[in-house]
């Protein structure tokens, strides 16, 4: 990242929906790289599931709510960024009108929409992403004045897989 998006993400307030696998590693990233304010949406408890990839879970947090078994480690990470959290039903376009940047995952594609046009009446940029084993999508809506600045001119680099082996 330059200096331009590094100090754009130092002053961004981001909502993120969901504490899955997946998302917990962007959690940790924004943590980690800085933002101004982080808020975490998630009502779940902690699945086996989570445990395959979700790795500030243990064993023993299995049943626990998701939020409760992660917090301390998650504000361990940069005491700079403010870590808050909310529960889904609080969630209002009030709310997100408040936020630089919404991350969704682990919702069905009602509710994505309903956050996505709150977003987008309120100039606020969104991502929706999920991963299924080795499938997985990602939507991104920034707006209809979101100016891509790109530095090279670089083509971006399409690839195929043809085949994947376990050797």
């Amino acid at each position: 990242m330059g200096i331009d998006a590094v100090s754009k993400q130092a002053k961004a307030d981001i909502l993120v929906f969901g504490l899955g696998p997946m998302s917990m590693e962007v959690v940790k990233n924004l943590i980690l790289s800085g933002c101004r304010k982080l808020t975490i949406c998630d009502d779940g408890l902690v699945t086996h599931e989570d445990l395959s990839g979700g790795f500030f879970y243990s064993q023993e947090d299995v049943g626990k709510a998701r939020l409760d078994s992660v917090m301390y480690k998650l504000r361990e990470l940069n005491v700079y960024v403010k870590i808050d959290t909310i529960s889904k039903e609080k969630v209002t376009e009030e709310i997100v009108k408040t936020y630089t940047l919404v991350f969704l995952t682990e919702a069905d594609f009602a509710y994505q929409l309903k956050i996505n046009e709150m977003c987008r009446q309120h100039n606020v940029k969104f991502m929706s992403a999920d991963c299924f084993g080795a499938f997985a999508r990602h939507f991104n809506d920034f707006g209809d004045k979101f100016e891509v600045l790109d530095k090279n001119g670089e083509e971006p680099v399409e690839v195929i897989i043809k085949d994947i082996s376990n050797e």
